[in-house]
């Protein structure tokens, strides 16, 4: 059951998926501004403390290759929610063209130069759509972010809070995985 409202949860969404995508000038400047959030405002404000708080001291260029080093090169740490399931097969491609179908059925016309299961677009679509069209995609992908989650963790990567941020936003929405045939 949700505890908060759809739209703050969207808003925390759309903050994420922001700070998930790679830094830059106008990324910083963000992250300058998180650290003038509100603890009292909602137990999502310790997660961007700390990950700001984990940032503060490395600079721009240091982010940015801290970035890099995680997502960009991490196998298990991409940002490619079908990646881990499916690789470079046929059936990412269907999965891919699945996901984009979903956001052209919403009204949510994405850049030509991104796949469609990046999770900042997935957040960015979900933060946007109605929470029917959210909701299903987010639980269904759920067990590819558990697990760049988990891989962050055992990195000790400050983007572990972010995922933290993001799981809590997932169970305050009541999201959970998809049940897959025959598992209970």
């Amino acid at each position: 059951m949700c505890t908060e409202s759809t739209e703050k949860l969207q808003s925390w969404l759309r903050l994420i998926s922001f700070l998930l995508q790679y830094p830059d000038d106008s990324w910083q400047q963000v992250l300058n501004e998180c650290q003038v959030i509100d603890p009292s405002d909602g137990a999502m404000a310790p997660f961007i403390h700390r990950f700001v708080w984990c940032l503060e001291e490395e600079g721009i260029d240091g982010i940015q290759m801290r970035y890099v080093q995680t997502f960009d090169f991490g196998k298990k740490t991409n940002l490619y929610l079908t990646y881990a399931r499916h690789g470079e097969q046929r059936e990412r491609g269907a999965a891919l063209l699945s996901l984009k179908q979903v956001y052209a059925q919403h009204g949510f016309h994405m850049v030509d130069d991104e796949l469609s299961d990046y999770l900042p677009l997935l957040l960015e679509f979900v933060s946007v759509a109605s929470p029917d069209a959210g909701v299903p995609l987010l639980c269904e992908h759920r067990p590819a972010i558990e697990e760049i989650r988990e891989h962050l963790a055992k990195m000790d990567s400050p983007y572990v809070d972010i995922f933290d941020a993001l799981l809590f936003v997932l169970d305050q929405w009541g999201i959970q995985p998809v049940a897959k045939e025959g598992v209970q």
